[in-house]
């Protein structure tokens, strides 16, 4: 996605992306967009590496994207929901209702 290159260059990220598909549907494309952006922002924020992988598949019916760093990392189970997390899982929310 041109946008994310773009985004992940403006934060100072080296980005590679290896996502296979295409997103039809304007609203999840737009989601999507929206939720990844987020994700590169938490790690130019917060992981204090300046790599970044994407990684996934998309289908009309199904997304599955990982954002990669070899930050310190947290565990899901007890990261705090900062607002950047918060806004990924609005955004997943949102899809879901659909």
């Amino acid at each position: 996605m041109p946008v994310w290159r773009e985004q992940a260059r403006r934060l100072g990220l080296q980005a590679r992306f290896a996502v296979t598909g295409e997103l039809t549907e304007p609203d999840v494309h737009a989601a999507v967009v929206e939720a990844v952006g987020e994700l590169l922002v938490n790690v130019a924020r917060h992981s204090g590496q300046h790599e970044v992988l994407v990684e996934g598949s998309v289908t009309p019916t199904h997304v599955t994207l990982v954002v990669r760093d070899d930050g310190s990392g947290f565990s899901p189970d007890n990261a705090s929901m900062r607002t950047g997390l918060r806004t990924v899982d609005r955004i997943d929310n949102r899809i879901d209702e659909r």
